[in-house]
């Protein structure tokens, strides 16, 4: 069944990454369609979600401007990733409002992707980590699958979902 689920989340990436390619001339790639419809309003919304939870939840979260909102387990002792590092993870993706696990991948059984291929809210935070260094990510909606979702085959991320990304950088590839 692991098995299953890593190879539909590599489905997925690819999926995700075939679907952002546009060949239109005249796009502003500089404007995010997922992100580009959430008001400040919203946006605060979530983040006072995210510091509820993690009060809630006896969460001692610290957060960066954008408003992920992370625990450092361990720090790690090798190098910081890159954007453009390759890294091979073991996490466990979580919806945070119901606690319904959507995906994990184990250190037997690893993900390997390069950072600017996730989801903004995971790419800023490996950026935190050393190799071998563990965290907790509470990912607002608006920098992981927006206001769209995301549904293929038998994931289905509610639209604004907010996620918790629990995260292991086992090794830079």
């Amino acid at each position: 069944m692991k098995t299953v689920l890593k190879n539909s989340y590599l489905i997925i990436t690819c999926f995700m990454l075939l679907t952002s390619c546009n060949s239109d001339d005249d796009t502003d790639l500089s404007v995010d369609p997922i992100n580009e419809v959430y008001t400040e309003e919203e946006k605060q919304a979530e983040i006072e979600w995210i510091k509820s939870y993690s009060v809630a939840n006896g969460l001692d979260t610290e957060a960066t401007a954008s408003g992920l909102h992370y625990v450092i387990h361990q720090q790690g002792e090798g190098e910081k990733p890159k954007t453009d590092s390759n890294v091979q993870l073991a996490y466990t993706f979580i919806n945070a409002e119901n606690g319904e696990i959507i995906n994990e991948a184990t250190v037997e059984e690893p993900f390997e992707s390069q950072v600017d291929f996730l989801i903004e809210g995971v790419q800023e935070g490996l950026l935190l980590l050393n190799e071998g260094g563990s965290a907790s990510l509470l990912i607002p909606s608006y920098l992981a699958y927006g206001k769209r979702g995301f549904s293929f085959g038998m994931f289905n991320i509610d639209p604004e979902t907010i996620i918790i990304f629990e995260v292991e950088l086992l090794k830079i590839l």
